[in-house]
C-alpha cells in the first residue's frame, strides 16, 4: 500500500464512512472511492464490505488498520519534528516530567529560572511515562524528567539522584505499627501477605517495587491498584491502610492523617534527565539538571525529617540493589 492508500484507508476506518473520510481528507467522495478500489486492486482482497447500506471492514481491513494506525503515529511524529525545528528558539526552553516529578521537583527549579534569566519562555508539562518519550522523539519537548530514566537508542540520559519508597500508613495502623518496632524503620517482611495499595506493576517505579520485594521472597496483597503516588496517599489518608509510595511524592504530600515510616532494606529509585539524542544541550538545560538535583537532595532532607518523627532508630538500613528492566 501506497501512503496516501493507508491515509485514506485509515481515514474510512476512523469515520466509518466514504463521506465522512472525504470531509476529514479535504478531497472529494469519488476521490476516495477510487482511492480505495485501486488500493484492494493492488492487494488483491477487499477492505470494505456494503452490509444493509453501511460499510463495513472486513476481515483483512480489521487486520491491517492495527498497522496503519501504527503508520499514521509516524507520519504525525515526522510532521511534528519538521515543525519544531522550523519555529526552534533559543529563548525558550521546553520542560516536561511525570507527575511526582513535576509537581514535587520542578515549581521551584522553574520559578528561580524565571527569576535568573528575564524574558525566557518556559513551557511546563505533565506526561506519562509514554508520552514523555514521544514528544521527546519529536522533539517538541527540550528535556524530560522521569524514574528509572528510559533505556531508548535515540534519548540519552543523566542521573540526577535517587529517592527511595516509603511505607504511608494511616492513623490506625501508625499505632501498631509504633507498637510493634522500636524503630522508624518497618522490616520489609512486615509487608508479606498483607494488602497494600500499590502503583502498576508494568512501568516504574511499581514494576520495581515488586521486583525488589520478588528478589527477597516476600509476596504482598494489592488491594488497590492506583496510578500514581499521590493517589494512593490520598487514599491513605481517607480510609488509612498502607501504601508503597516513592519518597518524592510522600516528603511533598505529609500532612495530618499520614504517617511515614523508612523500610529495612529500603529499596531505591533512581531519577535522571531524558533527552533527545539528535539535539545538543544547552547550558540552559544543564542548570536546569543542577537545580532538580539539588532540589533532590533538599527533598531527600525532608523526608529523612518527616521519619524521624516517627519512633527513633539507632540501626542502619542497607539497600535493596535492583536492577531496573
Amino acid at each position: 500500500m501506497r501512503l496516501r492508500d493507508i491515509e485514506t484507508f485509515h481515514a474510512v476506518m476512523q469515520t466509518g464512512s466514504i463521506s465522512a473520510a472525504a470531509r476529514l481528507l479535504n478531497v472529494s467522495q469519488s476521490a476516495v472511492s477510487q482511492l480505495l478500489m485501486r488500493a484492494e486492486a493492488r492487494l488483491g482482497f477487499r477492505l470494505f464490505e456494503r452490509i444493509r447500506g453501511k460499510l463495513v471492514a472486513t476481515l483483512e481491513g480489521r487486520l491491517l488498520y492495527a498497522e496503519a494506525q501504527n503508520a499514521m503515529d509516524a507520519v504525525d511524529l515526522v510532521q511534528a519534528l519538521a515543525r519544531n525545528l522550523l519555529v526552534a528558539r533559543s529563548d525558550q526552553v521546553r520542560v516536561a516530567a511525570t507527575d511526582p516529578l513535576a509537581i514535587a521537583l520542578l515549581p521551584s527549579v522553574i520559578s528561580e529560572l524565571a527569576c535568573r534569566f528575564p524574558g525566557l519562555k518556559i513551557n511546563l508539562r505533565v506526561l506519562h511515562r509514554r508520552e514523555l518519550i514521544r514528544e521527546l522523539l519529536s522533539q517538541n519537548i527540550d528535556l524530560g524528567f522521569m524514574f528509572e530514566p528510559a533505556a531508548h537508542p535515540a534519548i540519552s540520559t543523566r542521573l540526577l539522584g535517587a529517592t527511595h519508597f516509603t511505607l504511608a500508613v494511616g492513623e490506625t495502623e501508625f499505632q501498631e505499627l509504633a507498637a510493634a518496632y522500636n524503630s522508624k524503620a518497618v522490616p520489609l517482611d512486615f509487608l508479606n501477605g498483607r494488602p497494600i495499595m500499590t502503583l502498576p506493576s508494568d512501568l516504574p517505579p511499581g514494576s520495581l517495587l515488586f521486583q525488589a520485594l520478588k528478589s527477597v521472597n516476600i509476596e504482598i496483597r494489592s488491594e488497590f491498584d492506583v496510578h500514581t503516588s499521590y493517589l494512593a496517599i490520598a487514599m491513605v489518608k481517607a480510609n488509612g491502610g498502607y501504601a508503597m509510595v516513592d519518597g518524592v511524592s510522600a516528603v511533598s504530600s505529609a500532612q495530618s492523617g499520614m504517617h511515614l515510616f523508612d523500610t529495612s532494606p529500603k529499596i531505591p529509585i533512581r531519577i535522571g534527565a531524558v533527552w533527545s539524542e539528535s539535539r545538543e544541550q544547552s547550558a540552559l538545560t544543564g542548570i536546569i539538571c543542577e537545580r532538580v538535583s539539588h532540589q533532590l537532595d533538599v527533598l531527600n532532607r525532608e523526608l529523612r525529617g518527616v521519619q524521624s518523627s516517627n519512633p527513633p532508630s539507632e540501626r542502619r538500613h542497607e539497600m535493596i540493589s535492583v536492577r531496573s528492566n
